[in-house]
């Protein structure tokens, strides 16, 4: 496999997909935080379930990030 041509196109396509955007700061464990508030507000009061506070409550969440691992094929 061709490194240099993989990690080309690779940059080409984050420079053209327009769902991509690149950030300064993850945000990710600031909205997680505000999520598990509120499912541990709405648990406590009865609205929802202990179950769907464990379903929409998570820990350890980070943005995604671009790296270059081409998948390697035995032949």
């Amino acid at each position: 496999m061709d490194t240099q041509n993989y990690v080309t196109k690779l940059n080409n396509e984050m420079r053209t997909n327009t769902t991509n955007k690149q950030v300064a700061t993850d945000t990710t464990t600031t909205v997680q935080n505000k999520v598990n508030k509120i499912a541990t507000n709405l648990c406590s009061r009865g609205t929802i379930s202990a179950n769907v506070k464990g379903y929409v409550t998570t820990t350890g969440g980070t943005s995604d990030k671009l790296q270059e691992s081409p998948k390697l094929c035995k032949s």
